[in-house]
């Protein structure tokens, strides 16, 4: 009789751990917030197929969750934007560079894009405070240069270009189209 108890007991242990776990992953999110130290280039395991996946995602718009379960996040940080308010960034490695997606707070997917990374953060040192953004064009020829095709003269003048070694360089342009600084951080 005393062990009719302890399987009986045992069972009923067990079905209780196991009934929490099930619930627990249906409301869980399995990814780690990424620290801003770490280089997407360390964490990321498995390189994506790029154009297919970024064009399903663009046209499903699938929240964080959805995203998560349809492509496992592996690298993800979260940003402060002037005021309160925070967004996160999740990114993928491809051949050709990466896939970056915004989403809002409350997971929402809000843009995102592909991007071609064929330099290192290295290769940028060669520029200086007197280049024209032609020059720029021409030294990165994949960069993101929106503000020229914005209409509005009023946009901040930045260029964003994506290094292989897991840097964002945001170029900072005068007046004269002429660089006036240049940043950098981790994707």
């Amino acid at each position: 009789m005393k062990s009719y108890i302890l399987r009986l007991l045992a069972g009923m242990i067990c079905i209780f751990v196991l009934s929490g776990c099930n619930k627990k992953y249906q409301t869980d999110i399995f990814y780690d917030i990424s620290d801003s130290s770490v280089n997407i280039i360390d964490v990321v395991t498995e390189t994506c197929s790029g154009k297919d996946m970024f064009d399903e995602i663009d046209t499903e718009k699938y929240t964080l969750d959805e995203l998560n379960n349809k492509y496992p996040v592996e690298f993800i940080k979260k940003y402060k934007r002037a005021g309160d308010s925070y967004f996160d960034l999740a990114a993928y490695m491809t051949a050709e560079g990466y896939i970056i997606l915004h989403y809002d707070e409350s997971g929402n997917y809000t843009f995102g894009e592909e991007v071609i990374a064929e330099k290192t953060l290295k290769d940028f040192y060669v520029l200086n405070t007197s280049d024209s953004v032609d020059d720029v064009q021409k030294f990165d020829k994949n960069g993101k240069f929106s503000f020229l095709y914005a209409g509005d003269i009023n946009i901040p003048k930045i260029s964003n270009h994506y290094t292989t070694d897991g840097y964002i360089i945001m170029i900072y342009y005068n007046s004269d189209y002429a660089i006036e600084k240049v940043e950098y951080r981790l994707i």
